[in-house]
């Protein structure tokens, strides 16, 4: 595994533990998560000094403790020479995602994490190229992390529970191994092993679903579970063959639903965009187009927007730049500045995520003709496909999970072993 994919496993892990309490036996992997959201956030394409007010605002909304994380992962970075720390806050190197996933890499092999804490990793890795057997995982962990059967049996247990990885029952004997990277990679053959395992009915709506999402890019929540039927829908979000992510505002949340790799067309997805900076700065985007009026910032020219902001320069200041960019804000994509009469102006500080928006937008299945499809909403908090596919998991039915571990069963026994 290279290490901007680790260090992107490293950011879910973290993620993933956030949600428990007692996992003790990661904290390697739970610090440098920690480390690389945090840098993530801090850092720009060029050098630049951020003041102490705003490194605390950014590790709150990161969900960090600023009394007990934020100084040990400053005193880490400064260690790894990635900041310095100055009377006034924080100088930050200027750092592309790619160079702070590597980074992030580094800090884990820094702390001197355990054998458990790598095969974790590797675990995760291996199970999003095609769900894996319970068996044949524990023989792989064994001889390749040197642990002994019943801390592998163990391991896999935890991984489960903390999410991980995704754990699945066949059948009284049998547990299939999966996580939501699955449909990121070979995912037309996977959806068609998928197809042949349904009735008649549902490979219909299935395939008129991912029809529809290939020529739009995505279509509302609501649209799909017409299309699907509930029980469908469910089942298949479960297991990752779509995404659906929510975007939240002061008034409203919205749901929509797009092919796993729209996102991922240009590169490995997860270590693309491991922190849905891409994500979330097409959602804010798609709502300048489609629901902001003039008066306030209405987006008309896409490309030009953009271009300008890829180049480094400032749009002209509207009041829309001051409301419907929070997130990028607290995430480190943009620097938003109060200018006169109510209105602010707004400078891109990550030039690789407008181009990896770009991409999206014009070449990939999110295309600018289909952005209609998405979400009206000012985007204050972004929750992520893996997110929300994992809540989906924990309601589904015990008649859901048998027809989820089918649908698996299908997808490892279609040739992709």
């Amino acid at each position: 595994m290279d290490k901007k994919t680790e260090g992107a496993w490293l950011v879910h892990h973290a993620n993933k533990l956030q949600t428990v309490t007692g996992a003790v036996e990661f904290q390697e992997i739970d610090f440098a998560g920690k480390c690389g959201t945090l840098l993530s956030a801090l850092a720009a394409d060029k050098q630049a000094t951020l003041p102490r007010r705003r490194v605390e605002a950014i590790a709150k909304s990161a969900k960090l403790n600023i009394h007990t994380d934020l100084p040990a992962i400053l005193d880490k970075l400064k260690d790894m020479r990635l900041i310095d720390k100055t009377a006034m806050g924080v100088e930050v190197l200027g750092l592309t995602t790619a160079a702070v996933l590597s980074h992030t890499s580094d800090v884990f092999k820094s702390t001197g994490p355990n054998a458990k804490e790598i095969a974790v990793l590797d675990l995760a890795e291996q199970t999003s190229r095609t769900p894996q057997v319970e068996s044949d995982l524990t023989s792989w962990i064994a001889d390749t992390h040197k642990l002994s059967k019943a801390e592998v049996a163990n391991l896999l247990n935890v991984s489960g529970n903390i999410g991980f990885v995704d754990v699945q029952p066949v059948d009284t004997t049998t547990r299939v191994f999966f996580n939501g990277n699955l449909f990121r990679v070979d995912n037309a053959k996977k959806v068609e092993a998928i197809l042949t395992s349904l009735s008649a009915m549902d490979r219909t709506a299935m395939q008129e679903l991912e029809a529809l999402l290939i020529k739009k890019g995505c279509v509302e929540e609501v649209e799909a579970k017409r299309m699907l039927g509930q029980k469908l829908f469910d089942k298949l979000q479960s297991i990752g063959v779509f995404d659906v992510s929510v975007v939240n505002n002061e008034k409203e949340s919205t749901s929509y639903v797009t092919r796993p790799g729209a996102f991922g067309k240009f590169g490995n997805n997860l270590a693309e965009d491991a922190l849905d900076l891409a994500k979330a700065f097409v959602s804010s985007l798609t709502y300048g187009m489609t629901k902001s009026v003039h008066g306030r910032g209405k987006i008309r020219l896409l490309n030009l927007l953009l271009d300008k902001l890829i180049r480094g320069e400032t749009p002209r200041p509207s009041t829309a730049a001051g409301q419907d960019y929070k997130i990028l804000e607290l995430k480190g994509v943009v620097d938003v500045k109060s200018a006169t009469n109510g209105m602010f102006t707004m400078k891109l500080l990550k030039r690789e995520v407008g181009l990896h928006a770009k991409q999206i937008l014009n070449f990939g299945d999110a295309s600018e003709a289909s952005l209609s499809m998405l979400p009206g909403a000012s985007v204050t908090t972004y929750k992520g496909p893996e997110d929300n596919r994992t809540i989906k998991r924990k309601r589904q039915t015990e008649i859901d999970k048998t027809a989820a571990a089918s649908l698996l069963n299908d997808i490892r026994t279609g040739g992709f072993l």
